[in-house]
């Protein structure tokens, strides 16, 4: 028995695990800093790792030393307080380029090396709970359920602390609260003497670690400040990125810029959200100036039409709404997601010139472009879409794209005004993709509608851009005109017209072959199904259930994708999809080594063959179908609360907090058997076929709230799933507990290492079927775990 009583145990308990989530959504801020936000997914799965690693450590500590429970959690807590500063200093030798790791494979070995010392703290504190579940049995729910408290608590503090410090002086506190709360666990001499030892290790480790995190040399912020006379002007972080306002004089950018234009566009100041430009802020004495942007394709739906008001859906700068202002839109309605971008441009920045958000044609609405149509109550002449496309290599492949699903659209389309227009714009790449989907997406929508949609489409492009226009009326004789005019002075050519001519076509950026026409005259034909099930390129339709715009690879058919792709097929090549393979296959290789590991005769796992394939199946089992659950329910509320760091703090902390009042109640059932165990798991099932069949009317019918509101309805969701899910294993733990206590440490290897796979199965899954596929997934776990529950090795009864 520990020295440390159950209350202190429980507030360590508390703390520690309050550090580690909060150490994982900082950790997922740095590598979006680092690298970019796409990879926000590899956060949990190093987290997880470590957990999962912890618990076959410890059988092996067991085994081969004799050190008391006590005083392994204290080392535990002083490794997790020294190690999260160590481990983002050695993170900081790796070299690792992400670009380029189509053509250097062995990059691959890189990102595995910084997963394993950005996983050692995770290990320590994984090392450090699962001390605390060998405690006695009536103890473990309590303890469990200060696990779960400590984790969503650490979750909601997060968001706040991420306006006010970066995320690596969020980690670095971690450390320093970790190595404090140790202090609780020294009782003897050498728990003293190893504390005191450690106190100037730390220091040194937070004196020499930088407080700012190391910035990837692909980022765009490291070649503006590169050029000459470049300046940072403002720097903010927040939990959705930090943002920065960068002045280069020698650094000039304008969208798809025809190739004709020929006058000079006005000095601009760059918005960069975690280093990577996004949109500019042009300094301007009128909208006069604005005039290049009349010469970019987006300026297509003011050429169809007179518009007299607007709703553009951007993330940042000016120059869309610049463009509305100067074709004579009277009201502007601009929808930022970025909160803090937002607050950014409603009040003071230190730009010179006019500031178009500050006239009274422009209104600034943060939130999501769902939300603002939920809300309006009057339809839309012109509806602006975001510019996507911008990710040629890949990253965003395995990453929710909220903004455009087909629900999206449909909502969108549905909120035109009579005659009004829906635009969009993507990148240009070759072979095409991006813009075949937008077209394959926007002719679902008017068929839904009973459209004909060749006479309601209009699409052209140039060396750089595609613009698409969808019609709520069909296209006039004096529109159709009016767009030939627009694309022939610019030199754009034209893609789809309800009357266009095979010779009308590639005139200006000539393509040895025109996917795009060819491509788009299929898609608005008859021949639609067969040319999507055949193009090179995924283009089936994203929706709210599978919203992966940007996954276009082909799994089943890679091989031929790339053949056909030839030489450049590397190029092309999905590196969000490669990196998620690459997570997959080293945690396989990791969880057969660790679990299997404790089974061979000298280290003598206790219990039969039988005993130890039930252990290994129930607790296998939850790990698969909690997160499966946790995971699914993440996608799917990413595309609700429109980003990922939102929806994760969320939803990790929904899960932990509910989670942790069931554990709390699992403690005062004194008598549990095999059955009512299983009517538990049971309940767990139900409640998850019901989550799925309400969901989406829950969702929809709340989109117009603000985000505050949103997140309150997120938790109501996940309320009732995570408290009866929070009850299963401590009771699993408790039977254990009382007739294999030795095979604590083993359960708790297992659950973490099946976590990992199911956090990186989920998107495999969801990428490929789609969330609801994710659920039904962990249901079937849930289901294995049931029958597994039946043969638990344990005592008869469990007195309290």
């Amino acid at each position: 028995m520990t020295d440390v009583g159950p209350w202190l145990q429980r507030l360590a308990i508390f703390c520690t695990s309050a550090v580690i989530i909060l150490a994982e959504l900082a950790l997922m801020r740095e590598l979006a800093l680092r690298f970019w936000d796409h990879l926000a997914w590899l956060a949990i799965t190093i987290g997880l790792l470590g957990f999962g690693i912890s618990g076959t450590v410890l059988v092996l500590v067991h085994t081969f030393l004799r050190v008391s429970r006590q005083t392994l959690q204290c080392f535990s807590l002083i490794g997790l307080g020294l190690s999260l500063p160590a481990c983002v200093l050695l993170a900081d030798t790796i070299d690792v380029n992400l670009i380029q790791m189509v053509w250097q494979p062995a990059m691959m070995w890189s990102v595995g090396v910084l997963e394993m010392i950005l996983g050692i703290p995770f290990l320590f504190g994984g090392m450090f709970i699962g001390l605390a579940l060998e405690d006695h049995p009536d103890r473990v729910g309590g303890h469990y359920a200060a696990s779960f408290l400590g984790s969503g608590i650490g979750g909601i503090i997060a968001m706040p602390l991420m306006y006010l410090v970066s995320p690596r002086l969020l980690i670095l506190l971690g450390g320093c609260t970790a190595f404090m709360v140790a202090l609780l666990f020294v009782r003897r001499g050498i728990q003293t003497a190893g504390w005191i030892i450690s106190i100037p290790i730390l220091g040194l480790l937070l004196f020499i670690t930088p407080h700012s995190p190391r910035i990837s040399d692909e980022k765009d912020i490291v070649q503006i400040k590169a050029m000459a006379n470049s300046k940072t002007m403002f720097s903010r972080y927040s939990p959705q990125g930090k943002i920065e306002l960068a002045e280069a004089p020698a650094f000039h950018t304008a969208p798809g810029l025809a190739l004709n234009y020929t006058q000079p566009i006005p000095q601009q100041t760059l918005i960069l959200i975690d280093g990577q430009i996004t949109d500019s802020i042009y300094t301007i004495t009128s909208v006069d100036d604005f005039a290049f942007m009349d010469y970019t394709t987006m300026a297509l739906p003011y050429a169809i039409s007179h518009i007299e008001r607007a709703l553009i859906d951007h993330d940042a700068g000016a120059g869309q709404v610049g463009l509305a202002m100067r074709s004579g839109v009277k009201e502007i309605t601009t929808v930022i997601a970025n909160g803090a971008l937002a607050d950014l441009l409603a009040g003071e920045i230190p730009i010179t010139g006019t500031f178009i958000y500050a006239t009274g044609h422009v209104s600034l609405a943060p939130g999501t472009i769902r939300r603002e149509l939920r809300k309006s109550s009057s339809p839309y002449p012109l509806i602006v879409l975001p510019t996507v496309g911008t990710d040629p290599a890949g990253l965003a492949a395995t990453q929710p794209e909220s903004r455009i699903t087909l629900e999206t659209l449909r909502l969108s389309f549905s909120h035109l005004a009579r005659g009004g227009l829906l635009s969009i714009s993507t990148a240009i790449h070759l072979p095409p993709r991006e813009s075949l989907r937008l077209l394959n997406l926007l002719v679902e929508v008017l068929r839904e509608s009973g459209l004909e949609p060749a006479a309601h489409l209009a699409m052209i492009r140039n060396w750089a851009t595609v613009t698409i226009v969808a019609a709520e009326s069909p296209l006039a004789a004096g529109q159709l005109a009016a767009i030939r005019a627009f694309c022939l002075k610019r030199g754009f050519d034209l893609v789809w017209l309800p009357d266009l001519k095979k010779d009308e076509t590639n005139m200006f950026h000539l393509l040895e072959s025109d996917g795009y026409y060819y491509g788009a005259k299929s898609l608005v034909g008859e021949d639609r199904n067969r040319f999507v099930d055949d193009y090179l390129y995924d283009l089936s339709i994203p929706d709210d259930n599978k919203p992966f715009f940007n996954h276009f690879s082909r799994w089943p058919k890679a091989d031929e994708q790339l053949r056909q792709l030839g030489r450049y097929g590397q190029t092309y090549i999905e590196l969000g999809s490669i990196l998620l393979v690459a997570a997959l296959g080293q945690a396989l290789v990791l969880a057969l080594l660790f679990i299997v590991l404790p089974i061979i005769p000298v280290i003598g796992l206790p219990g039969g063959p039988l005993q130890q394939v039930t252990v290994l199946g129930f607790f296998s089992s939850l790990g698969f179908g909690f997160m499966l659950l946790e995971m699914g329910l993440l996608q799917r509320l990413t595309v609700y609360l429109a980003h990922p760091v939102w929806a994760s703090a969320t939803v990790i902390s929904a899960f932990m907090l509910f989670g942790g009042v069931g554990s709390s109640l699992s403690t005062m059932m004194h008598k549990w058997y095999a059955k009512m165990h299983v009517w538990i798991i049971c309940t767990v099932m139900s409640v998850s076929v019901t989550l799925l069949l309400v969901i989406d009317t829950i969702t929809s019918l709340s989109e117009g709230y603000g985000l505050t509101a949103r997140i309150v309805v997120a938790y109501f969701i996940i309320a009732p799933l995570a408290m009866t899910m929070g009850m299963i294993f401590p009771i699993g733990l408790k039977r254990l507990g009382t007739a294999q206590p030795r095979l604590i440490p083993w359960a708790w290897s297992a659950n973490g290492f099946a976590s990992v796979l199911a956090a990186l199965f989920a998107q495999v899954i969801a990428m490929r079927w789609g969330f609801n596929v994710v659920v039904w997934s962990a249901i079937g776990w849930y289901g294995l775990a049931a029958l597994c529950s039946l043969n638990l090795p344990e005592c008869r009864t469990i007195e309290g």
